[in-house]
C-alpha cells in the first residue's frame, strides 16, 4: 500500500499534472490526475507495454489516432432515464461514434506489433449507420435538416410558401404610395413571431391591423396589417406542428441513444483510457524518457537519471545502483548537495514505473517493484498537535518499523537527526540494523560519522557521497558510490562570509577523532577519484583501441571485397573472351566442314579442330562460377523474345536478349555494357523474375545553401542501408559539421527496416551534447523513416 501522503511527499502529483497537459479529452485528463501506482506486478508490466505501444503509434508509425470530442457521460446518464436530449447532445453522440470508428480504423491498419492496443480497440462499439444518420439529420447545435422526416419536409415547404406570401403582401403594402407615407421605415419586420410593419404613432388610425408592439421611444407602433393576419395565423399553426415534429424526432433519437447508452459509455471510458496512455507516451518523449525494466527482486539500477521536476538545462544526471546483495545506500556530503533530490528521484521513478509512465533516464535503467514505499523527507513539524520536528520524525519512523518487510522501499532523510548527536546516531544505527533484519531496501542520508563507519563493516550497506568542489566550496551534485562524504559545514560557512576568527575557534572545538576521521575520508575520496580518473583514461584508451581495431577490420573487409570484386571482373572478362573465342572456333569448324570437299583438309584436321574447341570450352567451365541449376529452366529459342532476361552459363551472369538468329541457333545477349553472341545451348531461363544488379553509388553528405541564406535550413543525412556502427559514426561527424555551420535543424534519413539503425541513431542523439531535441519526422517529411533533430 502506498499512501497519498507518500505520493505527495515524492512529488508524484506534480508529474501527473505535467502528463495531463498532453491529454485531449477532459475524461483522459481526469484519469491521469487521479492515477495511482498499480498494486499488481503483472498489471504494472502491462501498462508499461501499453505505453510502449502508444509511443510506437505516435512516433514510429506517425499516427495520431485520437481526436478531441465533448465528454458524453452526463448526457448518457440523462438518456438512460429517458430525459429528452437536445440537438447538441445528439450531435455529441454522433461525434463519439465517429471518433471511435476512426480510432479503430487507424489502429487496425497499423502493420506492426501493437497487440494490446488492437485488442482494446476491438472492444469499441461501432455503429456507422447511426453515426451517419445523426450527421445527416442534425446540421448544427440548433438546426435539424429539412428532410429529417417526410412530414418535417412538407411542413417546412408550406412554411416557406406562406412566408413568401406574407412578405409579398407586405412588400406591396410598403410600396403603396398611399400607405408608405404613414410608415416609419419601408421595411418588414416581426414581433411576437408575427410579421409587422413600423407605423408612425400619429398615423395609427390610417393603417388597419393589429398592434403587436411599440418602440422604446413610443414614436413607432408595429402593426400587423389586416391583410396578413390570417396568413400569420396559418404560419403560426404550421410552426407549432413543426415544433411538435422536432420534439418527436428528438424523442426518437433519445430513445435510441438510451438503448445504446451502456455501449457508448464503455466507448467514452475506453477512449479516455487511450487518451491517458497516449499522453504518457507524449510526456515520455517530451522528457526524453525511456521504458524501464521492472523487476520483482527489488533491484534498482538508474543510469543517468534526471529528476523531472528540475529544469532540463540545470539538472545533473545521477546514476545509482543497489538492491539484491546491497540493500541500502547511505548518502553523505554537504547540505544542498543533492542528497535529498537523488533519494526523491529513486522513489519517484519507482512510482512512475508502477504507473506505466517512462522515466527520464538512459536505456538499460532497471526499477524494482515494491508493494510498499515509505518516506520521511522534509519537516513534518505540527504546531496543532504539539509535535516537534524530532517527535514527528520519530512517529514516522515508528510507522515504518511497524510495517516494513522485504517488499518495502525505504527513503529516510537525515535518520536520527533533530536531537543529541550521540543519541541520534545510536538510534539511527539501531534503526538501520532493524531495517536490514526485515529484508527491506532503501536509501538513507546522514551526517553521522558512526553511520558512515558502520557501512564499511556491513556488506549489505554501501557508502555514497555527493561530490564537493574543493576549489569553489560548491557542490557538483554528482553522486560517487563507495565513498563517504564530509559535511563541509565550515568550508561552506567560510565561503558565505563567516569571519575567519569565528571559523578558527570553531575548528579548535572539533575533536581530534573527528578531524582524523575527516582526513581519512578526504584521503580515501581523493584516492578513489584518482583511481576513477585512471580508470576513465584507461577506458578511453581501450575504447580508442577497440575503435581502431574495428576500423582496421572494416578496412580489411573492404579491401577483401574490393579484391574479390576485381578478381570477379577479371574472371568474367576472361570468360567473355574465351566465350567469343569458342564461338569463333565453332564458326571456323563450320566453314572447314563446308570447304572440306573442295580442299585437302582431312577428317583428322576437323577432329583436331574440334578437340581444340572442346578444350577451350572446358577452360571456360573451369573459370566460371558454380550455379544452382534448380533456379533455372531449359532455354527454348523458339519461344524466347527480345528484351527477355536469360542466364549465360559460360559467363555465370544474367543478360538481356538483343537479337535472335533462329537459323544459326545463336543470340546476341547484352551483359552489362557488353554485347556478346551466344549459342542457345549456353543459355538457361531464370525461374523467377530477374533484375540485373546495379551498383549503387554511395551517397555523400551535401550541405546546400545559397549565399543569401543563413545556416538555418533543413540539412539531411541519408544513412539507409548502412550498419549501425558506420551510420552512427557518420552521424556524429555530420552533427559536428552542422554545429560548425551554425545549422539549427537537420534531418536524418535512416529508413524503417528492422528498426536497429533508428535505435542506434536515437541512442547517439540522446548522448550528444549538441542535440537539443529530436522526434520522428511528419508524414510529409519521411514519417517513421526519418528523424528531425534540433541542435543547440
Amino acid at each position: 500500500m502506498i499512501t497519498e501522503k507518500i505520493l505527495k511527499n515524492l512529488e508524484y502529483d506534480k508529474i501527473l499534472k505535467e502528463v495531463a497537459k498532453f491529454a485531449k479529452l477532459s475524461g483522459g485528463s481526469e484519469r491521469i490526475l487521479s492515477l495511482v501506482p498499480y498494486v499488481d506486478f503483472e498489471e504494472c508490466l502491462s501498462q508499461l507495454e501499453l505505453t510502449k505501444e502508444a509511443e510506437r503509434i505516435l512516433f514510429e508509425f506517425c499516427i495520431k489516432p485520437l481526436k478531441n470530442f465533448d465528454d458524453t457521460k452526463e448526457l448518457l446518464s440523462r438518456a438512460r432515464i429517458h430525459s429528452l436530449l437536445e440537438i447538441s447532445d445528439i450531435i455529441k453522440v454522433g461525434r463519439i461514434l465517429k471518433v471511435s470508428r476512426e480510432f479503430y480504423g487507424y489502429i487496425d491498419t497499423i502493420n506492426g506489433d501493437i497487440t494490446i492496443f488492437k485488442n482494446l480497440a476491438k472492444k469499441l462499439y461501432l455503429n456507422e449507420v447511426f453515426e451517419h444518420r445523426i450527421s445527416e439529420v442534425f446540421i448544427s447545435d440548433d438546426e435539424i435538416a429539412d428532410d429529417a422526416t417526410p412530414k418535417l419536409y412538407e411542413l417546412r415547404k408550406k412554411k416557406k410558401k406562406i412566408n413568401n406570401d406574407i412578405k409579398g403582401i407586405l412588400l406591396s403594402f410598403t410600396q403603396n404610395k398611399e400607405v408608405s407615407k404613414y410608415l416609419q421605415d419601408k421595411i418588414i419586420t416581426s414581433r411576437k413571431d408575427r410579421f409587422v410593419v413600423p407605423v408612425k404613432l400619429e398615423y395609427r388610425s390610417f393603417v388597419k391591423g393589429l398592434v403587436q408592439d411599440y418602440s422604446q421611444s413610443g414614436s413607432t407602433i408595429f402593426i400587423e396589417p389586416i391583410e396578413v393576419v390570417e396568413k400569420n395565423n396559418e404560419l403560426r399553426s404550421i410552426e407549432i406542428e413543426e415544433q411538435i415534429e422536432i420534439e418527436r424526432i428528438l424523442t426518437e433519437y433519445t430513445e435510441k441513444i438510451s438503448s445504446l447508452a451502456p455501449d457508448l459509455l464503455k466507448n467514452q471510458n475506453q477512449l479516455d483510457h487511450f487518451d491517458e496512455v497516449l499522453s504518457k507516451a507524449e510526456y515520455g518523449m517530451d522528457t526524453r524518457s525511456t521504458m524501464p525494466k521492472l523487476n520483482k527482486n527489488g533491484k534498482i539500477d538508474i543510469i543517468k537519471g534526471r529528476h523531472p521536476i528540475i529544469p532540463k538545462d540545470v539538472v545533473v544526471p545521477v546514476s545509482i545502483a543497489f538492491g539484491g546483495e546491497i540493500k541500502y545506500v547511505l548518502i553523505s556530503g554537504p547540505n544542498t548537495g543533492g542528497k535529498t533530490v537523488t533519494m526523491k528521484m529513486v522513489g519517484l521513478f519507482s512510482l512512475l514505473a508502477m504507473s506505466g509512465i517512462f522515466v527520464p533516464a538512459n536505456h538499460g535503467t532497471e526499477i524494482g517493484y515494491f508493494e510498499r514505499i515509505f518516506s520521511d523527507i522534509g519537516d513534518e513539524q505540527s504546531i496543532e498537535n504539539s509535535l516537534s520536528t524530532f517527535s514527528s520524525h520519530i512517529l514516522t519512523l515508528k510507522e515504518i518499523l511497524d510495517n516494513v518487510d522485504e517488499k518495502s522501499l525505504i527513503l529516510i532523510d537525515e535518520l536520527g537527526a533533530g536531537t543529541d548527536p550521540e543519541e541520534g546516531a545510536a538510534l539511527a544505527l539501531a534503526s538501520l540494523e532493524e531495517l536490514l533484519n526485515r529484508g527491506s531496501t532503501g536509501i538513507l542520508t546522514t551526517h553521522y560519522g558512526a553511520l558512515k563507519e558502520f557501512c564499511y563493516t556491513v556488506d549489505k550497506v554501501k557508502n555514497a557521497s555527493m561530490q564537493f568542489d574543493e576549489s569553489t566550496y560548491k557542490p557538483t551534485y554528482k553522486l560517487v558510490i563507495g565513498s563517504a562524504g564530509n559535511s563541509k559545514a565550515l568550508e561552506i560557512a567560510e565561503n558565505l562570509g563567516i569571519s575567519k576568527d569565528v571559523l578558527k575557534r570553531a575548528k579548535e572545538h572539533i575533536s581530534t577523532e573527528k578531524k582524523d576521521f575527516d582526513l581519512i575520508l578526504d584521503s580515501a575520496r581523493k584516492e578513489m577519484q584518482e583511481a576513477e580518473e585512471i580508470k576513465k583514461v584507461s577506458q578511453e584508451l581501450k575504447d580508442r583501441l577497440d575503435k581502431s581495431m574495428i576500423e582496421q577490420n572494416i578496412l580489411k573487409e573492404k579491401l577483401e571485397k574490393e579484391k574479390d570484386r576485381i578478381t570477379d571482373i577479371a574472371r568474367k572478362e576472361a570468360r567473355l573472351i574465351l566465350s567469343q573465342a569458342t564461338d569463333e572456333a565453332d564458326e571456323i569448324i563450320l566453314e572447314i566442314k563446308k570447304i572440306k570437299k573442295e580442299s585437302e583438309i582431312t577428317q583428322r584436321d576437323v577432329i583436331e579442330a574440334g578437340k581444340l574447341k572442346n578444350k577451350l570450352k572446358s577452360k571456360i567451365i573451369e573459370e566460371s562460377d558454380t550455379f544452382d541449376p534448380v533456379d533455372y529452366d531449359i532455354f527454348d529459342i523458339s519461344s524466347c523474345e527480345v528484351n527477355q532476361f536469360v542466364y549465360v552459363k559460360t559467363l555465370d551472369s544474367v543478360g538481356q536478349i538483343v537479337k535472335i538468329n533462329i537459323k544459326k541457333g545463336e543470340l546476341l545477349i547484352k551483359v552489362g555494357m557488353v554485347e556478346v553472341s551466344v549459342k542457345q545451348n549456353n543459355l538457361l531461363v531464370p525461374k523467377r523474375k530477374v533484375v540485373p544488379k546495379i551498383k549503387k553509388e554511395k551517397k555523400r553528405i551535401i550541405f546546400q545553401q545559397s549565399s543569401s541564406q543563413r545556416f538555418t535550413s533543413n540539412i539531411e543525412l541519408n544513412i539507409i542501408g548502412q550498419r549501425v556502427f558506420d551510420g552512427t559514426t557518420e552521424l556524429e561527424q555530420f552533427i559536428d559539421q552542422a554545429v560548425l555551420r551554425k545549422t539549427e535543424k537537420i534531418r536524418i534519413i535512416h529508413g524503417m527496416g528492422t528498426g536497429k539503425l533508428r535505435e542506434g541513431v536515437w541512442e547517439t542523439l540522446r548522448t550528444n551534447k549538441n542535440v537539443k531535441s529530436y522526434k520522428l519526422a511528419e508524414y510529409n517529411e519521411g514519417g517513421a523513416g526519418a528523424t528531425i533533430v534540433v541542435l543547440k
